[in-house]
């Protein structure tokens, strides 16, 4: 399951870059739409995480478990703590887009934006073969 959700993952990063092809190309619905979509998928990743989360402690890993149990939870709710976050900005960002925000050329905050998805979604593979495959 964790492997569907890397690939999900991974897919709102590929749904950043088109909303960034469609701000270059002043496609300002499309900007939207992409913008959405990479939220709405990182919004399944969390889901997935959660539900992924409430399995293993019925399956006895805990943050006092072992420690594994918080190694696991540390790391990997660190990260979720950063999704969510970064998830937070690009429903402003698009929110922002929808009315028009980036249409003047200072596009900053929407780039910055990008960058942090990107580097959370990168960061992801790592995590998820030092916790999940090692």
């Amino acid at each position: 399951m964790t492997s569907v959700n890397t690939v999900v993952l991974l897919a709102s990063s590929v749904a950043m870059a088109a909303a960034l092809r469609a701000l270059r190309d002043g496609k300002a619905r499309v900007l939207v739409r992409r913008l959405g979509l990479a939220a709405g998928l990182g919004g399944v990743f969390l889901l997935v995480q959660g539900y992924e989360w409430v399995r293993l402690v019925q399956f006895g890993l805990t943050l006092s478990s072992d420690a594994y149990g918080t190694t696991f939870y540390t790391l990997i709710g660190a990260h979720a703590a950063h999704v969510l976050g970064a998830l937070v900005w690009v429903a402003v960002v698009a929110l922002l887009a929808a009315r028009g925000r980036f249409t003047d050329g200072r596009t900053g905050p929407l780039r910055a934006c990008a960058i942090y998805w990107h580097f959370v979604v990168a960061l992801w593979p790592a995590l998820f073969v030092a916790v999940y495959l090692v």
